[in-house]
């Protein structure tokens, strides 16, 4: 459930994932998001190694600066894979509530970012509507990412599995 949403994200092409520019070089907002998307890579401990550095980076960022959109995104990122690569418990419901919080922060500071908005989608798409979950706001989401990239295939795929 979690893993899914996390992975449109990553999935998709935006400004979010983007290369690092030399404004970037350093930021540990986007160095968070690389590991994240390292992290599909490897398995085992080296996985949890990877997501645990990878959201300590992220809170780093949130910490530092508030208002960077990539730093929200980033603990939404490696919280949210490695709640999943933990296995189900009861302390998902609190991450969930975490999650939330961190990816709505991040579509506040940048609205149209289509792999935010492509994450959340999916991710209320995902998440039991006992949880949160909203499959028609989620779809609305979806479509909105495609008329931010109309390339994006992550969200055109969350939006035909539910046709």
């Amino acid at each position: 459930m979690l893993a899914a949403a996390v992975c449109a994200a990553l999935a998709s092409r935006s400004p979010a994932l983007a290369a690092p520019t030399a404004a970037d070089s350093g930021s540990p907002s986007v160095a968070a998001l690389t590991i994240c998307e390292q992290a599909d890579r490897a398995s085992g401990e080296e996985k949890t190694r990877l997501l645990d550095r990878g959201l300590e980076l992220a809170e780093q960022a949130v910490d530092r600066d508030g208002s960077d959109a990539k730093a929200h995104f980033a603990v939404f990122c490696n919280l949210g894979k490695k709640t999943q690569s933990a296995g189900p418990s009861v302390r998902q419901v609190f991450v969930i509530d975490r999650l939330k919080r961190e990816i709505d922060s991040a579509l506040k500071l940048s609205p149209d970012d289509p792999a935010m908005l492509t994450a959340k989608g999916a991710f209320l798409m995902k998440l039991p509507s006992l949880l949160g979950g909203d499959e028609e706001e989620g779809k609305a989401l979806l479509h909105k990412a495609l008329s931010k990239d109309p390339n994006n295939q992550v969200a055109r795929r969350y939006l035909s599995q539910e046709e």
